[in-house]
């Protein structure tokens, strides 16, 4: 499954009114295998596409 879509399924599956703020480490432990780099892509293209604020 590809990162983007895989951290999108996480966040739908368990973000909701009660629990809504997540670290960074919250996030990065999702995928430890990912670079450094291309974690903060990640994230820069989850925020553009509306899944991250």
């Amino acid at each position: 499954m590809q990162p983007m879509r895989f951290l999108r399924d996480w966040l739908e599956e368990n973000a909701n009114n009660e629990h809504c703020l997540f670290s960074l480490s919250d996030l990065r432990s999702l995928l430890p295998d990912m670079s450094d780099t291309a974690f903060k892509t990640l994230l820069s293209r989850a925020v553009h596409a509306g899944h991250l604020l």
